[in-house]
């Protein structure tokens, strides 16, 4: 074999060996990318299970602090306190004028125009409370009006322009406080800012005086009432406005 063939062949065992350990890198970095995706994966539906075990307490917890009437009193003063405001739901409107924050959250002129039909429910996106929810939606359906939650398309980008788009477009809008979840309780304030006629529904184990529901409060122990004290209160809405 001359100089020049064994050159050659050396060349060919170099390349070779080259593209050998071009071929085991690349395995190698294929086999850390995915145990790595599979491990953020499973980060992912292990603290998704930590935050669903986390909620359930402090709705669980939260239930025990408003299960008696003085507590539930003593938690939900603010809302108690807005029966002494003058404003009742009939002299409320829903139309909407176009802020400088429905803007930046990508609300358009074009979202302005009121569903007639249309009832907002603001809720927690919880299995506990989907029973709630079902017997507001029953509840709607029966007097005629159309009633729609936050989650129930699915949804890009942000959540909130869409729970805003809906607040705007409802005539009427229901919040369910109960387990007094943080976002329920911030977008029923956008509700209310932007004097939406609003309907609050929440449970307590005993009666609360009359003399303190107002307007805007719907007080129930069992379904039926709730259904009963919600026909009445959207009845008087659609029909006197």
């Amino acid at each position: 074999m001359s100089f020049f063939d064994q050159t050659e062949l050396f060349s060919i065992v170099i390349a070779a060996g080259v593209m050998a350990l071009i071929q085991v890198i690349i395995f190698y970095l294929y086999k850390q990318d995915k145990d790595r995706k599979y491990n953020e994966q499973l980060r992912r539906v292990e603290m998704e299970k930590l935050r669903e075990s986390f909620e359930k307490r402090i709705y669980t917890l939260t239930e025990r602090l408003v299960s008696q009437g003085d507590r539930w009193s003593d938690v939900n003063h603010l809302l108690l306190e807005s029966k002494a405001n003058n404003r009742g739901l009939l002299n409320m409107t829903s139309k909407v004028g176009l802020s400088s924050f429905l803007e930046a959250s990508g609300i358009k002129r074009s979202d302005l125009e009121i569903n007639d039909d249309l009832v907002f429910v603001i809720t927690p996106f919880n299995n506990k409370y989907l029973s709630d929810y079902e017997e507001i939606y029953k509840t709607c359906n029966e007097v005629g009006l159309r009633c729609i939650r936050g989650d129930e398309e699915f949804i890009k980008g942000d959540i909130l322009a869409h729970i805003l788009k809906h607040i705007v477009k409802a005539r009427i809008v229901i919040a369910n406080i109960n387990g007094r979840n943080p976002n329920v309780f911030y977008e029923l304030g956008i509700a209310h800012a932007l004097d939406k006629p609003t309907l609050i529904v929440s449970k307590s184990d005993q009666d609360i005086p009359f003399d303190l529901r107002t307007q805007q409060l719907v007080i129930y122990n069992e379904p039926t009432q709730l259904q009963e004290q919600l026909r009445k209160a959207l009845l008087k809405i659609t029909l006197r406005s």
